[in-house]
């Protein structure tokens, strides 16, 4: 019997998609390397992408930026925040 295996390959997130998620979550550089465990220089280098992270802290930020995109849309379906639960 042969077994396959298959591997997914993500792309390193890029500087650009780490500021959006932290400013998704209404954090600052400074309260975003708290939460992640990280020094704040490290996420300003992870910003300007003079600096590559390592798997965990990528893998960490993109499950952060998931919860938020499905908080949000939990958020547009209750109505919260939208023109349709006004009168």
């Amino acid at each position: 019997m042969t077994m396959r295996v298959a591997f997914r390959y993500h792309h390193p997130i890029e500087p650009r998609q780490v500021r959006r998620v932290r400013k998704a979550l209404g954090l600052t550089q400074s309260q975003f390397a708290e939460l992640l465990g990280v020094h704040l220089v490290t996420v300003k280098k992870w910003e300007t992408g003079k600096q590559g992270m390592r798997a965990p802290a990528d893998r960490l930020i993109r499950l952060l930026a998931e919860r938020e995109r499905r908080g949000m849309r939990k958020r547009s379906k209750s109505g919260r925040g939208t023109a349709r639960g006004k009168r």
